[in-house]
This record gives C-alpha cells, structure tokens and sequence, in this order.
C-alpha cells in the first residue's frame, strides 16, 4: 500500500504531523475525520522517498537520552489531560530520529487497535527493557501512568548521569595511554634505529639495553602484522570465554577484587540495584517480582547469581537482609538499611535512600580512580620513555669514554 504524509490538528488544536499506510488518500481523510481530527493537508510519498528514508533510518540508532526525553514528555501530557493517542501522535510528528518517530507511529497504531501501551512497547525490547515495560503495566493498573513515566524518566536520567560521569574520568586516563604507545611506537621505528646506524659506523659493540630494544624495534617493523593478528587472537578468545558463564563470573569476581575498580563497580551496581528495586516497590510491584526485573538488569555476574539466590529465598518466605549479609559481598550499611526497612515496613524508602547515597559514593569513586589512573599512566609513560632515552643514552656515553682515552 501507498504511504501518505499528513498533517492535521486535533481537537485541542494541536497540530500533528505523520504518515501512514493507507489504500487511498480519501479513505486515509476518512480515518481522520471520523478520530476527530481536522485535516490540513494529504500528500503520497514517492517510492524514492520511501526507499531513501527508509535506508537512512535503517543506518540510525535511537539514543537512551532520546528515550529518556520521550518518557518524560509524554508523563508532562499526561499529566496535563491528553489523550494517550494524542500524546503519541503529537510526538512522532516532533521526534527528529524518524526511526524512533516510526516505532512511536507503530506503538500508537497498536494502542488504536486495542493494545495497552506496556503491551504495545514489549514489541520493542531494544527500546523498552523488562523493567521500564512493567513499571508501564503497574502505572496503567494502577491508573498513576504519568507518576510512573516521571519516575522512569528521572531514574533513566540519574543512571545516564552516572556513566557519562564514568566516560568523562577515562578520557584522561586513555588519552594519556594512547600518548604512550604512540610516543613508543615512533621512539621504536623511528629515533632508535637512525642512532644505530650512525654508532653502528664506530664499529664499536650496542650494549645488551640498546640491542634488546633494537630487537624490539625490528619486530615491530617487520612483524607487525603478527602483532596485530595475535592481538585480534587474544580480543576473540577473551569475548569467548566471557561467553562462558563460567568465565564471565570468574572474570566479574576478579574485577570485584580489584582494589579501585572493584569499589566503582560495587556502588555503580548497588546504586543501579536499589534504585531499581525502590522505584519497583513504590509503584506496587510484587517483591519476588521486583528482584526478577532487578537481576535482569544487572549485568554483572556474582551480583546476579546473589540475586537469583535471594529470589529463590524471597519465594520461600526468607527475609532480604539476612540473605545479602550471607553473601559477604555487600556493605554491612546496605544490609543494616535493608533490615531496618523490612522491620518497619518502609523497604522502598530504605532502598531510596541507599540508591542516593551510592550515587554519591560513585562519584567519590570516580574521583579516586582518576587520581590513581592519571598519576600511574604518567609513570609508566616515564618508565617507558625514560628507557628509550637510556637506549640512546648509554651509547653515547661508552663513546664519549672511548674519546676521553684517546
């Protein structure tokens, strides 16, 4: 079928713009008129629009910020008395990524059929994970679909702040790396083999140093396709072995134990845990299945095995305080709140509170891993670039001996 651009203005005046399949222009008038739309105007798409936009939208990914903002303006006119099919509309027409207009238009054409929204967003899980889809279900049961919205905009939002934070530490960290191997790279195929061939000419021996990165250099610049190959060797089987589920848990527990990554990982989990699980419990879900939608989001396997064996628990009637204190992995000011929330009824505040004090504590984190990474980085920049200096140095130093006898 033909696809036809519109645009029209509802009852409340708004204008909306989009486009539709539909077997003819009159029938697509049709439609609209008889939603209590008012037409502005009606044109068919040609075939080579249609090709070229729906190539270009192919090539575009729908950003997490983008979803965010769509969660939060549509809970804004909801709240404001818009129909929900009047809100979805309106927002496809203003959405700029037309992939994700396309998927609004979609979930809105399922929503006229008869779908709910939960049910219309779970045909998009790259879009809409578990969790913001049943917290969707719980606001419709519930009738506080806007509360909801907001609550999954904010949360959406203090999870992103997080990790732009956690990219924002690296860049100095891996700016400083890439300086290293670039300032190696150049002192070993290029600095180092132009003073050989000049002490070469003395006839005189390298030293053991010089020859050991001479030798470096000469691999580098004959075999670095071997290298490279042996580097794309090691990437794939280490994203084997996390494919395990052996190895990844093995892997995630050391990366645990590692004295400050281990510690910006722990509060990044238990931040994103308890505030998952917070915002769950405040909009009425069911505990057992608060913890089936929190261990699906955690991506970190010893977390997620101790969260599979707490729900198991949960189910038998166990408490969650005892199980995580069992565990051994969590802090002992995690367990206390939790018991204490348990004890007078308030979990979903305790867990609140926890989720805000982690979100700070991250950031104490990130601070102290910049501050051990860029120092340690500059040394080890120093260890390396102090050796090729000494390569070229102690050379130099055997000749200046050798002139001073003569």
């Amino acid at each position: 079928m033909p696809i036809f651009n519109y645009k029209a203005r509802d009852k409340f005046g708004i204008l909306i713009k989009g486009k539709v399949e539909e077997r003819t222009r009159e029938a697509l008038a049709e439609h609209l008129q008889n939603s209590g739309y008012t037409i502005v105007s009606i044109w068919e798409q040609s075939k080579f629009q249609k090709d070229f936009e729906t190539f270009f939208n192919n090539l575009k990914q729908v950003k997490k910020q983008e979803i965010i903002i769509f969660t939060r303006q549509l809970s804004g006119m909801l709240a404001a008395g818009l129909p929900l099919l009047t809100c979805l509309s309106s927002l496809a027409s203003q959405t700029p990524n037309r992939k994700f207009a396309g998927i609004i238009e979609d979930i809105k054409k399922d929503v006229e059929a008869g779908s709910s929204l939960s049910e219309a967003m779970f045909k998009h899980p790259q879009l809409f994970p578990e969790v913001y889809v049943n917290m969707i279900n719980v606001g419709e049961v519930s009738g506080k679909l806007e509360e909801v919205l907001q609550r999954l905009a904010d949360l959406g939002f203090q999870q992103m702040e997080i990790k732009a934070k956690i990219k924002a530490a690296m860049i100095y960290p891996v700016f400083l790396f890439g300086m290293m191997i670039l300032i190696s790279i150049g002192m070993l195929t290029w600095v180092l083999p132009r003073f050989v061939e000049i002490f070469e000419k003395t006839g005189k021996e390298l030293p053991f140093f010089t020859r050991l990165l001479l030798n470096a250099s000469y691999l580098l610049k004959n075999y670095w396709w071997a290298m490279l190959v042996g580097i794309i060797v090691a990437v794939v089987l280490f994203k084997k072995y996390l494919q395990n589920p052996k190895g990844k848990f093995n892997f995630d527990k050391f990366l645990l134990s590692t004295p400050v990554l281990g510690k910006l990982i722990m509060n990044y989990n238990i931040a994103t845990m308890t505030q998952t699980l917070g915002n769950l419990l405040k909009s009425g879900v069911s505990l057992v299945q608060c913890l089936t939608v929190t261990e699906n989001t955690v991506r970190n396997s010893v977390l997620k095995v101790i969260l599979v064996e707490l729900r198991e628990n949960v189910v038998k009637g166990k408490g969650i305080s005892e199980q995580l204190r069992m565990s051994g992995v969590f802090p002992p000011m995690v367990i206390q709140m939790i018991s204490a929330g348990e004890q007078t009824g308030k979990l979903d505040e305790m867990l609140t509170e926890i989720s805000e004090f982690y979100t700070v504590e991250v950031d104490y984190s990130i601070q102290n891993m910049t501050s051990v990474l860029g120092p340690l980085m500059l040394l080890i920049m120093a260890i390396l670039v102090g050796s090729m200096a000494l390569a070229v140095l102690i050379p130099i130093f055997s000749l200046v001996k050798i002139f001073k006898k003569k």
